[in-house]
């Protein structure tokens, strides 16, 4: 692969009266994403990565990418992690083995998934991660309160969506042949309550402000309904039903941009299936047999498809919003 083109960090205009806007990734290769449900063979890491650096070179937008410490292990991925890194791009934990039961591990446990993926992304990059996000959202306040005596900076591992029973029934349903910890999903039943703009949880009860050495960045939701507003949700129901869920998160940022203090920021999550093609012959030629497993709307689309939504997406996110990177977004709240 090429170097990755170099982005600014923070692209920011000096008195620019944009809100903010923070974009991120989920790195989940399609054996993370559908476990031993799937027995196809699995290039999507670097694959999906060169497709997207390839995009965002377009606009020079920094984005934060969550990556699985097990996929460092070979030498290509680390090398693209790498360059990922030295163009500006920030490379945060998502986990080292991507356990979607985060919250139901041992003490030990969650310190050790932390440790080992620390460990891979400071040999692929030559810095330790300071942000993370649980795999499926499955966060704790002992999560977070692991992570702050860790030394990490920020979590983003809060949905605070109204949906949240809804969508967890529906993750449970769709995984119904898979291990009970692979079919949880968005942590504690409490934090669809959670603020739904950055904060600083409370150490026993993450869905409430507290006075937590660690700043909590939650997944973008709509005013009041708090509906999801990412892309999952763009593949799920198609542009044009986006759109006011989009309008109605900017409209919010936008009132509160020039207000004192912290500027709320639209923190807008993308996942690597959104950025590959299903293996050749079908995802479903691939599936273990009477294997039942979520599959993402964008596993079902053509790469083409999926990256002339993303072109016009980003397109409008980069006119509506100066964007930054999550690291930099919490060092705003953290004074």
């Amino acid at each position: 692969m090429g170097k990755a083109d170099r982005v600014s960090a923070e692209s920011v205009t000096p008195g620019s009266a944009k809100p903010l806007a923070a974009v991120s990734m989920d790195v989940d290769t399609l054996t993370t994403l559908l476990g031993d449900a799937y027995t196809g063979p699995d290039d999507t890491f670097c694959r999906g990565l060169e497709t997207c650096l390839t995009e965002l070179a377009r606009w020079r937008l920094p984005v934060t990418f969550f990556v699985v410490g097990r996929d460092l292990s070979a030498e290509p991925a680390r090398q693209i992690v790498r360059e990922m890194a030295q163009a500006g791009h920030e490379i945060a934990s998502h986990s080292f083995t991507h356990p979607q039961g985060f919250r139901q591990l041992r003490r030990d446990e969650k310190e050790m998934e932390l440790q080992r993926a620390e460990e891979s992304i400071h040999a692929a990059t030559g810095n330790a991660p300071v942000g993370f996000r649980a795999p499926g959202w499955n966060v704790d306040s002992e999560t977070t309160a692991i992570l702050a005596g860790r030394g990490y900076r920020y979590d983003s591992s809060v949905f605070p969506t109204l949906l949240a029973p809804l969508l967890k029934c529906a993750h449970w349903w769709a995984n119904r042949t898979r291990p009970p910890a692979a079919r949880t999903t968005l942590g504690d039943p409490n934090i669809f309550r959670a603020p739904r703009t950055a904060y600083r949880p409370d150490r026993d009860h993450i869905w409430k402000r507290g006075r937590l050495p660690l700043i909590e960045i939650p997944i973008a939701t709509t005013p009041f309904w708090r509906l999801p507003c990412y892309g999952t949700t763009l593949f799920q129901i198609g542009e044009s039903r986006f759109r006011p869920l989009y309008d109605r998160i900017r409209r919010e940022c936008l009132a509160s941009a020039s207000e004192p203090g912290p500027r709320p920021a639209f923190v807008f999550q993308m996942h690597l299936a959104e950025w590959v093609d299903a293996p050749a012959g079908g995802l479903n030629r691939h599936l273990r047999p009477g294997a039942r497993t979520y599959i993402p709307a964008a596993l079902r689309m053509p790469l083409a498809a999926k990256r002339d939504i993303y072109r016009r997406f980003l397109t409008t996110l980069c006119g509506d919003f100066d964007t930054i990177l999550m690291k930099d977004l919490a060092s705003r709240f953290e004074g």
